[in-house]
Formats: C-alpha cells, sequence, structure tokens
C-alpha cells in the first residue's frame, strides 16, 4: 500500500513539523455524469526551519490529476474562514494566523503563513508498470525566516486513489468502500519498489490531524483506531473553500471524520500512523441506476437468449 510522508532528501537545511494536516475528500460528480466521485488531498503544514527554506518534498499515495495543485494561503488568511479551518478562534494580522494551541498548556501559536507555487511546483511519477505513487516538490511563494513557525496549505487533486480507497464490489453488488491512510508506513511500499530513495529521509511528525470527508450515504461499519469526531459538515459553509473543484449542490450531505494524533513519540520511520475505515453505502443514485439499467435491460437479454437458443437449435437439428 501507498504512504504519505515527508522527505528531507536533498535538502541542505534540516526543517521540522510541529503539526500536519491532511483532509481527503470524496466528493460526488454533477449530477449529469449519473455517478462516481472526485478526489482531493489537502495538506496544510506547520513547521519551521535553521535557514531559510524554498521547497518541500512530499510523497503521496496517488497519481495526481493533470499534475493539479492549488494553493489555499487565502482561505487559511480569511478571517471568516480559518476558524473553521483550524476549529477554534483565529485572529489573522499581517500574513500571520494566532490561536490556541490543541493541548492545554501550549502557548499559543502565531504562524506566517506562506503559499506555494502551483507553476513551480512538479510530481514525479516512480513507476509506469505500477502507478498510485508519486513525489511532489512544492515550491514556496517566497523562503520561509529562519527559526519562525510557519503555515502553508495546498490542494492536491487525486486521479483514482485506489490505495487509499478501494470499492467494494462492483455495479449492482458495489455496497461500500475501504479506506487506508498511511503516514511513514513504508514497509509493505519497499517491498513493492516505492519510496526506497526516500526511506531514509523521512520527517518525523509531531502532531496530526487526519480528515476524512465523504458523503452521507457512506456509513462507518468499522474504523481503527478510534476517532476523534464524527459529524455532519455544512455544503453551503464549505463551497467557497472547494470552489473550483466541487460542483456539489447546498442540498448534499457529507460526513467529515477525523483521526487526531497529538501525544506520544513522533510518527516517523519507527512509530508509523495508519487509519482505517470500513464504510458501507446506502442505496443512492448510483446504485438507483444500477437497478433501473438492470429492470430495463432484463427483458431485452431473456428475449436475446430465447433468439439465441431458436437459432442454434434450427442450425444443428
Amino acid at each position: 500500500m501507498g504512504f504519505f510522508a515527508l522527505s528531507g532528501l536533498g535538502h541542505q537545511t534540516p526543517f521540522e513539523v510541529e503539526a500536519c494536516h491532511i483532509s481527503f475528500w470524496v466528493l460526488p460528480k454533477a449530477w449529469y455524469r449519473l455517478f462516481g466521485h472526485n478526489f482531493c488531498f489537502d495538506v496544510g503544514l506547520r513547521f519551521k526551519s535553521e535557514e531559510p527554506l524554498r521547497r518541500l518534498r512530499i510523497v503521496i499515495p496517488f497519481d495526481s490529476k493533470q499534475k493539479q495543485i492549488s494553493d489555499l494561503s487565502a482561505v487559511v488568511l480569511d478571517p471568516d474562514f480559518s476558524p473553521l479551518i483550524f476549529g477554534k478562534p483565529v485572529t489573522v494580522t499581517n500574513g500571520y494566523v494566532t490561536y490556541d494551541g490543541p493541548l492545554d498548556g501550549q502557548d499559543r501559536i502565531n504562524d506566517r503563513v506562506i503559499g506555494i507555487s502551483p507553476e513551480n511546483s512538479t510530481p514525479e511519477q516512480i513507476s509506469t508498470e505500477t502507478p498510485g505513487f508519486s513525489i511532489w516538490t512544492v515550491e514556496l511563494a517566497e523562503p520561509t525566516t529562519s527559526n519562525e513557525w510557519t503555515y502553508v496549505r495546498f490542494r492536491i487533486a487525486a486521479n483514482d486513489p485506489w490505495r487509499i480507497w478501494a470499492s467494494k464490489g462492483w455495479g449492482l453488488a458495489k455496497r461500500g468502500a475501504v479506506v487506508d491512510l498511511r503516514i511513514c508506513d513504508i514497509r509493505e511500499s519497499l517491498l513493492l519498489g516505492h519510496g526506497q530513495s526516500e526511506s531514509a529521509h523521512l520527517v518525523p511528525i509531531k502532531q496530526l490531524f487526519l480528515f476524512l470527508v465523504a458523503p452521507s450515504y457512506f456509513v462507518p461499519n468499522h474504523f481503527s483506531p478510534t476517532l476523534h469526531y464524527t459529524r455532519l459538515l455544512e455544503p453551503k459553509v464549505w463551497a467557497r473553500y472547494l470552489a473550483g473543484f466541487s460542483s456539489h449542490t447546498d442540498g448534499a450531505k457529507f460526513s467529515i471524520h477525523q483521526w487526531r494524533y497529538t501525544t506520544g513519540p513522533s510518527i516517523s520511520v519507527d512509530h508509523p500512523y495508519r487509519a482505517y475505515m470500513d464504510l458501507s453505502r446506502e442505496f443512492g443514485r448510483e446504485v438507483f441506476f444500477y437497478y433501473v439499467a438492470a429492470i430495463v435491460s432484463f427483458p431485452i437479454v431473456v428475449h436475446a437468449i430465447e433468439a439465441l437458443g431458436r437459432w442454434v437449435w434450427t442450425l444443428f437439428f
């Protein structure tokens, strides 16, 4: 299976990652597409380096869709929207965000927000024979300041992320999906020849905030580890955040599930993080389409079989 990680390969300047926010979005396609989903991977990083840093290198468990990456710094610096991203009151001042840390007694967080340069950020696919694994070099819009906490947030559109979102069944037998998200878990990937050059350079992550956002007709059967929370998401409020990527209606219903890791050893090769969820799919338009297609096509198929049988009978008898 694939994994997500930050790589220090090729970096002259060491850096540390205090927090990583990952949101895996599963969004229904427009109604005229009948069924199917769009997928995107939002990544937020809080980090600092001893010297100015100009780019980041990340490992992702899917192929990017037409090399699409977009900067989300504008919504992070939006005083009306940033509280939704960080889940608490946020003060935005001159390109900095300030808010209370996730742990009791932790100092208030004051981060400089820097954008990324989508046109200068580039992916590299590891293997054309076994797709579904790639590495991005994410170029920052401006260098970081030495020893200053910095926050970046960006989105990568995923093209069939089958390593982390696997459908259970197909057609009339489709009954849900399995989600498998791994952070710094390189064991199986190395056996497939993925990430070997990065494995010795993965950067530890102290805190992880991992989100799965999916249509509410996907209902969790089992998950591991225990979720921090599950709730409904207000699609009309988040439409601006997803502008240009999703075309869902205001009546769409989404559930958001969060895993959280804030204490214990840093997430690393020695202490990887794994999140798993088994989802069942309730009756929806895709299932409805398959049932209607089956009802409509059944008499046609029966008639065709009967006609073929008569033709074979006349041919041989």
